[in-house]
C-alpha cells in the first residue's frame, strides 16, 4: 500500500495523513456500524415476531450499493411493509466491502432492520452467513428464503 511507504515512526507529513485518510475510506473504515451483541428488549422482540418475510419477491438480494444481502418485510398484524432487513458482512466493527457477494468463508455479520418503524439495534454475529440467517430466523419466529449464491 501507497501509505506503507510513507509510515516513519514519528512522522506527520500531510500526505501521509491524507493517504491515510482516503485508504481509509476505500476500505470502509470511515463507515463504522453501531454493534450490539444480541441486546434486544423484550418489547422489540415481541415486535419482531409480527414481521414476515414479504412474498413478492421473496428471495435475499445482493445489494452493490448497500454491500449487504437485503430482504423485503411485511408487518403480519396491519399486512403492509415494514421496510427490510439487511445482513452486512462486517470487518472490525465496520462495513466489509465487496463488490460481489462476499466468499462462504466470511465469519462476521450484522443483521440491522431498515425502516421498520421501531428501534432494534443492529446485532454482530460471529460465524457463517447461513448462521446469521438462522439466528433471524428466530428473532422473526419464522423461516426466511435461503440465501442463494
Amino acid at each position: 500500500m501507497v501509505c506503507n511507504y510513507f509510515s516513519v515512526r514519528g512522522w506527520t507529513d500531510p500526505l501521509y495523513s491524507l493517504l491515510s485518510r482516503l485508504q481509509n475510506a476505500a476500505l470502509g473504515q470511515d463507515d463504522p456500524l453501531e454493534l450490539t451483541e444480541k441486546t434486544i428488549s423484550t418489547e422489540t422482540r415481541t415486535e419482531l415476531k409480527n414481521l414476515y418475510a414479504d412474498p413478492d419477491p421473496g428471495r435475499w438480494d445482493w445489494d452493490p450499493g448497500q454491500w449487504d444481502w437485503e430482504l423485503s418485510l411485511r408487518d403480519a398484524q396491519e399486512d403492509v411493509d415494514a421496510g427490510y432487513v439487511a445482513i452486512i458482512p462486517v470487518k472490525n466493527g465496520c462495513r466489509f466491502k465487496h463488490k460481489i457477494e462476499p466468499p462462504f468463508s466470511h465469519d462476521e455479520w450484522a443483521i440491522k432492520f431498515v425502516g421498520a418503524g421501531f428501534g432494534c439495534p443492529t446485532i454482530l454475529l460471529k460465524g457463517s452467513l447461513q448462521e446469521a440467517k438462522r439466528e433471524l430466523d428466530l428473532l422473526l419466529g419464522a423461516d426466511t428464503p435461503e440465501i442463494l449464491y
